[in-house]
């Protein structure tokens, strides 16, 4: 009914079926107490998977599975839904879309970098093929702190950097000690215009390029400009 799903271990003992980034079921780990071993659903709104349910999973997946996909109709909420998790997954499968010097053997998605969910979870971590981290963050939509929760993620990520490869991040690549770089990726047009202002107050330490890509990029991802920091001596102030 949806052969473009994939499937990811949840970090628990689970597995999340998702739909381009979204979630649409889940496997719960082994003894977990649920009703049925699976629950669909988008959100919130889950639903065990018992026999009596299956008609009601098989109507479920037939809406997301014929409007979520490239060329989908935008007019469809199912196309416009979570459209960051959608162009993570595109990046997570094409590391190499975005820039060839990534190190295309690594790439984290929802890195956890606190106790609680939601804010605290990266988009994506990656290296280059020198070694250095590469915190990305990524924005579907004109967003004014953009740049702030970006340097946000940079700076935990900065400030445990020697950590990643205790924890099983990056298994059998040394890592480079110099501070990670920060990229920020959104459509060319859906940049909001306090963002080159407060990029540009930025520490000089911290290596930040903004990435514009196409407006179609759900059909197949393409980079139309890299604005990248300018070496210290040639900011203002």
């Amino acid at each position: 009914f949806c052969p473009q799903a994939t499937l990811a271990a949840d970090g628990e003992g689970g597995w999340r079926f998702r739909l381009y980034g979204m979630d649409i079921a889940s496997a719960a780990a082994p003894g977990a107490a649920r009703i049925a071993p699976f629950v669909f659903g988008c959100g919130r709104e889950q639903t065990p998977l018992l026999p009596s349910t299956q008609p009601l999973f098989r109507h479920f997946l037939q809406e997301p599975g014929r409007a979520r996909v490239p060329g989908g109709d935008p007019r469809s909420p199912w196309f416009r839904l979570q459209p960051e998790r959608w162009l993570e997954s595109l990046l997570s499968h094409d590391p190499g879309a975005l820039d060839p010097q990534l190190d295309t053997r690594f790439l984290y998605t929802q890195v956890a970098l606190g106790p609680a969910a939601g804010r605290d979870v990266l988009d994506l971590l990656a290296c280059d093929r020198e070694g250095r981290m590469v915190v990305i963050e990524l924005k579907a939509a004109e967003d004014a702190a953009f740049p702030l929760q970006a340097l946000d993620y940079w700076a935990r990520v900065r400030q445990h950097q020697g950590q990643f490869e205790r924890l099983g991040y990056f298994p059998g690549r040394h890592l480079s000690p110099l501070p990670p770089k920060l990229w920020l990726v959104a459509p060319a047009l859906r940049w909001h215009p306090q963002t080159a202002a407060l990029t540009r107050w930025l520490a000089p330490e911290i290596a930040w390029t903004r990435i514009g890509l196409n407006e179609t990029w759900r059909d197949g991802i393409q980079v139309l400009f890299r604005n990248a920091a300018q070496p210290a001596g040639d900011r203002e102030g």
